[in-house]
């Protein structure tokens, strides 16, 4: 492999693990506004819809890092598990689940 398409092909590992973090961070925000308007009073489907999307987002960043090299394994130990670590405060039993739902879709996949 060329130089150049070595470097092409880190920077676009770095920009998919980048996207990877700032989805799981979407996603835990998302969760957790969920819960608190539900507890509001508001309506499950309605409430849902931003979290469901931040989930698709999650999944799609992570099927073009498997696209551009990364092992799903990778991405759960070194990118996603320490978002959570940092967002720790935060996380819901709902968020860690759709977290834990994408990876597992992967793994899926990946089979």
């Amino acid at each position: 492999m060329s130089w150049f398409k070595k470097t092409v092909v880190r920077s676009a590992q770095r920009q998919c693990k980048f996207n990877i973090r700032l989805s799981t961070r979407t996603l835990v925000d998302r969760a957790v506004r969920v819960l608190k308007d539900l507890e509001a009073g508001g309506i499950f489907e309605e409430c849902c819809k931003p979290m469901m999307k931040a989930q698709v987002d999650l999944y799609k960043d992570m099927q073009i890092a498997v696209s551009n090299g990364l092992t799903v394994d990778e991405i759960e130990r070194k990118i996603i598990t320490p978002e959570l670590e940092k967002r720790r405060d935060k996380l819901n039993p709902l968020a860690l689940s759709m977290v834990e739902d994408s990876i597992k879709s992967m793994w899926k996949k990946q089979e």
